[in-house]
């Protein structure tokens, strides 16, 4: 910090005018002289008391720089391990399917009667030949509710999705099904329209994908794609109809050990190291 200066006043000796200057006109002069000399004293002294202030609000700025600088280190330094963190576990991954099918209205149960006693899709399912979203196509006069379609999932785990019901109309589920093993109506209705269960656009793939970017090719044409890393699952532009071929790029995790545990653990001390810039040091100085 810098040091304030605390100027030395004296006091002149005090003479007899008359016997230094015996001259009128040198005394006056020298009484006049004397004066200005103690008015520019008094100048001295208000420029070095502002000066002092002027230095204290420059150190209290520095003060409060140097706290912010180590709160911007602290917080690099948190952004640079959950970088690292990331690149860790995150690669990005290539995955081709070949010749995927197209999608079939009732590909995976044949139609069935609303007003059937049972409510339970008699079967037989056929799994669809490559894991994808299932679609349910509901007749005009369906009334019998809901369709539940329960099976297993890309990556062999149970899953289970409920198509809400809308007459007249195809409508697609979200999640990602390798197989199929059952599927329920809502309700017995009156009606004898029907129901039956397809295969969908959206196709899945075995990995665990991180964000909605990707890159994907029709054979080698390059194409606009959506990303699902809810279901990590992609919607080609060009649908499927069994002699396209799809190359996706995607980022995928490699681990699940990434934990906020991880990231909040770093210490000031490592956040600092890590950001590679040492808070800030101010001095002013006279």
């Amino acid at each position: 910090m810098a040091a304030q200066v605390n100027p030395v006043k004296t006091t002149p000796a005090v003479l007899s005018a008359a016997a230094a200057f015996p001259n009128a006109a040198q005394r006056s002069f020298a009484e006049a002289l004397v004066k200005e000399l103690y008015e520019l004293r008094n100048v001295v002294d208000a420029l070095t008391t502002a000066y002092n202030l002027v230095v204290t609000a420059a150190n209290a700025t520095a003060t409060k720089y140097n706290a912010l600088a180590t709160k911007y280190n602290a917080a690099a330094g948190k952004y640079n391990t959950l970088a690292t963190l990331f690149n860790a576990f995150t690669a990005t991954r290539t995955f081709s399917l070949e010749n995927v099918a197209a999608a079939v209205a009732d590909g995976v149960h044949a139609a069935f009667a609303g007003n059937d006693a049972s409510n339970d899709f008699p079967g037989a399912f056929t799994n669809p030949v490559v894991p994808r979203n299932v679609t349910v196509t509901f007749g005009a006069t369906w009334d019998g509710g809901d369709v539940t379609v329960v099976g297993t999932d890309q990556f062999d785990a149970a899953v289970s999705e409920t198509i809400a019901d809308n007459p007249g109309s195809a409508v697609a589920g979200v999640k990602i099904f390798k197989t199929v093993t059952s599927a329920t109506k809502e309700a017995v209705g009156a009606a004898a329209g029907t129901a039956s269960i397809g295969t969908g656009d959206k196709l899945g793939i075995a990995a665990d994908v991180v964000g909605a970017f990707g890159a994907l090719l029709v054979g080698t044409t390059p194409e606009a794609v959506t990303v699902d890393a809810t279901y990590d699952a992609f919607t080609p532009t060009t649908v499927p109809d069994g002699a396209v071929d799809y190359t996706l790029m995607v980022n995928v995790n490699t681990s699940n050990g990434a934990t906020d545990a991880a990231v909040d653990g770093a210490t000031d001390a490592t956040t600092n190291a890590a950001a590679g810039v040492a808070p800030a040091s101010v001095t002013v100085t006279v």
